[in-house]
């Protein structure tokens, strides 16, 4: 019942009027990642996330939007990139829709980073917090595994750590035999500019065509010195993987309630600059 596409319109009206105020809204991206894994890769992730998100704080989620802005990846073959300007004006108008229906709470579930300014210009404009929470986050999450995971390795363990929480049985089978069919072909190259702009902080940034080439699963450290030994993943990982993507959705759950603090403040509150 939390997905908002298998409700009637009676059933959300419903939902609403009980009290229900969460939207859980997974975007997505149709971009290269690399030869083993699918283009929908990232859709994958972001509606995993978001449908169970939806299931542990009693929202609805809302369908996958299958594209957005890239960074790295969109001068390469397969990526579709979508205009920040009007990614902005799409989530806007998302927002008032569902503003409009009564939401209080609106949580994008995205690795698009212009959503920071999207919930910042909402709060100013309407008064209503929209939170954005970026699956890489779930790297934030202290483990021993994850550390020693480079970039990729990382894409490869949320990847199949959502498959195994979504039971997608048939995918998570198809990405093992493409990262074992690919594995070791491509060498890989690491681009130490965009590795300095992240000093600076998280950047989105365009990187040119051919500065950035993405490669199969590597878990080993020290990219930068050659050559580098590459470890083939274990279906080990899976499990792991998905214990601690549960985890961490388990600890967002007092996040989910404050935010739904917050508004009742917002609600409360007005505004009013003294003269």
């Amino acid at each position: 019942m939390h997905n908002m596409m298998d409700l009637t319109s009676r059933e959300c009206k419903a939902y609403l009027f009980a009290g229900g105020d969460l939207a859980v809204v997974p975007l997505g991206a149709v971009e290269r990642l690399g030869p083993h894994l699918p283009l929908g890769a990232r859709n994958m992730v972001v509606e995993a996330i978001a449908r169970l998100l939806a299931e542990k704080n009693n929202g609805l989620c809302l369908p996958v939007i299958p594209y957005s802005t890239l960074y790295d990846t969109h001068m390469q073959q397969g990526s579709i990139d979508i205009e920040p300007e009007l990614m902005h004006r799409y989530c806007y108008d998302l927002c008032n829709e569902l503003t409009a229906n009564k939401f209080k709470r609106i949580v994008f579930v995205s690795f698009q980073e212009e959503l920071y300014y999207l919930g910042h210009e909402y709060f100013q404009d309407k008064n209503i917090a929209v939170a954005h929470l970026t699956p890489d986050f779930y790297f934030d999450v202290p483990d021993t595994t994850v550390a020693s995971l480079d970039e990729h390795g990382r894409e490869f363990w949320r990847f199949v750590g959502c498959l195994s929480a979504m039971e997608n049985k048939k995918m998570i089978t198809q990405v093992f035999v493409k990262t074992q069919q690919y594995f070791d072909v491509y060498e890989p190259l690491v681009n130490h500019g965009k590795r300095s702009l992240d000093l600076l902080g998280r950047t989105g940034h365009k990187m040119l065509d051919g500065e950035w080439r993405f490669y199969p699963v590597n878990l080993g450290k020290g990219l930068e010195k050659q050559p580098t030994s590459f470890i083939q993943p274990s279906q080990e990982l899976i499990e792991k993987a998905r214990d601690e993507l549960i985890a961490w959705l388990d600890s967002l759950s007092p996040s989910f309630e404050d935010l739904s603090k917050y508004q009742t403040f917002l609600d409360r509150t007005a505004y009013n600059r003294p003269v």
